[in-house]
């Protein structure tokens, strides 16, 4: 994968593939240029992914305690 260019705040990455896909600018290394060549690891966070639920369901408690009153 590399950067092909880079288009107001978001950086268009293209696969070998030809695919492209916009990420914010955000995501990428500062100071990148297009042309730079990437590697891309995506991973699940399961510890994230089962506090992020917990706070969920705290959320929906609350709020059918609040409808209830």
């Amino acid at each position: 994968m590399f950067l092909d260019r880079i288009e107001g705040d978001l950086g268009v990455i293209v696969a070998a593939d030809g695919r492209s896909v916009d990420v914010p600018l955000a995501w990428l290394p500062e100071g990148i240029r297009g042309g730079a060549e990437l590697t891309v690891t995506v991973a699940e966070d399961p510890h994230a992914t089962t506090e992020g639920r917990a706070q969920a369901a705290s959320l929906i408690d609350e709020l059918i305690r609040r409808s209830e009153t």
